[in-house]
């Protein structure tokens, strides 16, 4: 028994040193590890420390069981061990690829973290310096000044806007918002990330406030444009409609001083009308029924009356003839029994007003009695007074 006596005795002696040897230097392990975990974690992620500390807390106490069942003597403890540090790293290093997927920088030096690649099918990331496997492309460092536009291009589809709905510049950095590519004829395409022309492939500028300047001018001339062609349209169509007021077909040939001449009265037969012009004469060709009735009842009479002339004015009126007559006859019945019993006397009034293709050139008004046995009879003395005072009248002025 002496024999064996020594080597236990040193081996008991060394086991008492060994164990705390081992236990202490586990726990500084540990210690030093998490440390470093913590440290990573927050360097790359920027999350703050005590949040971290709250993780690694729920986790050490099972971390250090684990490392401590690696030295048991128990099969079944050292399997448990192992087993849980396997399910530790693993979660541990998934963990950190969901914090630092998204992050493209360090956080406590600012140094990059990604490379990417702009390939055919977008744009694709990676955690280190190489060559894209797919394309052969050549990764390049994810810069603060690239970051933005690469953000664009994952964001969303890449189509055209319209600037007049969206944002151009930021409001807190003052950069832009939007690229833009200008046609050889001046017009603009604009796209809310950069990139390269989906037709012509020229790459895309960010606009800047003369860009915007310019397009918004065109938008303006566009605009002013479009008003012109509409008013022009629209004149167009009124005197067209003008014209279809007016009886003859053809611009009539050229006569010196031809007077068109034309009586609103309220006769719905126009005969009281016609008979007053049948009987105006005058040194030049008069053109009598030069317009249909629509003329009245379209409101082109009271207008020119009134003295709105352009559409007259664009219209073949003053090709057709040197002066526009237009009058207006209104007239009245009553009985003169002192004088002449069953004396039946017209009193009948013209306002007339004459225009040149420069404007008006006169406005007057004229009246006249008409005596007669009836009411037809004092009409028609009437419109003939009226008629002859009229015909001397315009051949005087005219």
């Amino acid at each position: 028994m002496k024999k064996w006596t020594k080597p236990i005795i040193i081996t008991v002696i060394i086991i008492i040193f060994l164990i705390p040897i081992i236990i202490i230097t586990n726990y500084v392990g540990v210690g030093i590890l998490f440390t470093n975990i913590i440290n990573k974690i927050a360097e790359q992620t920027g999350i703050n420390k005590y949040i971290i500390n709250i993780f690694i807390v729920l986790l050490i106490i099972p971390f250090i069981k684990s490392v401590l069942n690696l030295f048991s003597l128990k099969k079944e403890k050292r399997r448990s061990g192992l087993i849980f540090l396997i399910i530790f790293f693993v979660v541990y290093n998934f963990s950190l690829y969901l914090l630092t997927k998204d992050i493209y920088f360090n956080y406590s030096n600012g140094s990059s973290l990604k490379w990417y690649a702009l390939t055919p099918e977008g744009v694709k990331y990676y955690d280190g310096p190489g060559t894209d496997p797919i394309y052969g492309i050549k990764l390049r460092p994810v810069t603060p000044e690239i970051i933005k536009n690469l953000k664009l291009l994952t964001s969303s589809n890449f189509i055209p806007v319209d600037p007049t709905t969206a944002q151009l510049f930021n409001p807190i950095t003052g950069e832009s918002k939007l690229w833009y590519y200008k046609h050889h004829d001046g017009a603009y395409d604009f796209f809310d990330k950069p990139g390269y022309h989906p037709i012509n492939g020229e790459e895309l500028k960010p606009v800047t406030k003369e860009v915007y300047n310019e397009w918004k001018n065109q938008i303006e001339q566009k605009k002013a444009h479009e008003i012109q062609q509409n008013n022009l349209t629209r004149v167009s169509n009124e005197i067209n409609k003008f014209n279809s007021t007016i009886n003859y077909e053809k611009n009539l040939p050229d006569e010196n001083g031809k007077i068109i001449l034309f009586i609103k009265i309220d006769d719905p037969t126009n005969n009281i009308s016609n008979k007053f012009t049948n009987k105006v004469v005058t040194n030049k060709r008069i053109l009598k029924n030069y317009f249909n009735y629509s003329f009245v009842s379209d409101g082109y009479f009271e207008k020119i009356f009134n003295g709105e002339t352009s559409t007259v004015n664009e219209s073949r009126v003053f090709k057709d003839g040197k002066y526009l007559v237009l009058g207006e006859i209104e007239y009245s019945f009553r009985n003169n029994n002192q004088v002449v019993k069953d004396i039946i006397s017209c009193d009948i009034n013209l306002s007339y007003k004459i225009y040149q293709k420069n404007g008006l050139l006169i406005s007057d008004n004229m009246s006249a009695i008409g005596p007669g046995f009836s009411k037809e009879n004092s009409l028609d003395e009437a419109i003939k007074i009226l008629a002859e005072k009229y015909s001397k009248k315009l051949t005087n002025i005219l």
